[in-house]
């Protein structure tokens, strides 16, 4: 385990095609990997250090053995405390100071990370921001409401601050509870990205992008041993297109990452699974929406 105490100063993709269905229109197009471009990432199993510092309060980067007991990818995740049960009050920034350069706007830049969190009333996080000249900022709601209880997926859209050179921070605030001491957990956080997205060999008019979330029924149904299923989303974001059983058990992921917006098939093999009834989930924001469908060896 390692603590930050005081600061510590010192892309390459592949290319696939992938079919994507707009209203009266199918076209092929070529993405860099899941049609992003990726700027930096941080998964704290490097030489972390050298990128990133602290201003006040304690950070430690390593395996939590509170909280959620595991990072989210790999062996180590940055923490208020690791082993919880965070000091208050406190004040504190998780700060990258290695600048960097937002991509475009028209690339839609954001940042995108992993968290989990369990808070004592009054206490909370954001995500900051800082340009060369400039104060931090915040730059995302603030993470407050006691818990998540699992590792969720945060994205901040920094487009606002498009080819300017930028710092960014993990900012916590705890308050002083006079009558009870924090028991919290505190704040985990793995897998930071900042992305854009980069279509090439193609122009498309933005007026035929799709202008809600739509789950549609599986094609053929019932099915053997293969069937399709399309989606649509009318904005970037992350998705997720689970299968489950009748008892609530995964039996498929076919979809786990950041879409841009548009209308997609995914093809579903049930070769490795028995006859019966199935349900397909799509969950992309705040939208869930879940369809039945039937597998006949």
């Amino acid at each position: 385990m390692k603590s930050f105490f005081t600061p510590s100063i010192s892309s390459e993709f592949s290319v696939f095609w992938h079919k994507v269905f707009f209203p009266c229109t199918i076209v092929l197009v070529f993405f860099t990997q899941s049609g992003l471009s990726q700027t930096w990432t941080e998964d704290w199993e490097g030489n972390w250090i050298v990128d990133w510092h602290v201003d006040a309060g304690t950070w430690q980067v390593g395996t939590p053995t509170s909280g959620p007991g595991i990072a989210y990818n790999g062996q180590n995740c940055a923490a208020t405390v690791l082993a919880g049960n965070y000091s208050e009050p406190v004040n504190s920034r998780l700060i990258r100071h290695t600048s960097f350069v937002v991509p475009a706007a028209s690339e839609n830049p954001r940042i995108r990370f992993w968290y989990w969190f369990s808070f004592a009333a009054d206490d909370w996080g954001e995500v900051q921001i800082k340009t060369s000249t400039g104060a931090w900022e915040s730059i995302s709601n603030r993470i407050d409401n006691y818990g998540s209880n699992a590792w969720s997926y945060g994205s901040v859209d920094i487009s606002a601050y498009a080819d300017s050179t930028v710092q960014i921070a993990f900012y916590f605030y705890s308050d002083l509870h006079n009558y009870y001491g924090d028991v919290s957990s505190g704040w985990y956080i793995d897998e930071i990205n900042i992305v854009g997205y980069i279509p090439t060999n193609i122009s498309v008019n933005q007026s035929i992008y799709p202008d809600k979330f739509l789950l549609q029924q599986n094609y053929p149904n019932p099915f053997n041993p293969s069937t399709n299923i399309k989606y649509s989303i009318p904005e970037m974001g992350f998705v997720t297109l689970k299968v489950f059983d009748v008892l609530g058990n995964e039996v498929a992921t076919l979809v786990n990452e950041e879409k841009p917006a548009g209308s997609y098939v995914i093809e579903f093999n049930g070769s490795e699974i028995t006859s019966g009834i199935y349900f397909y989930k799509l969950q992309a924001g705040n939208f869930v929406e879940i369809k039945k469908m039937i597998f006949l060896k």
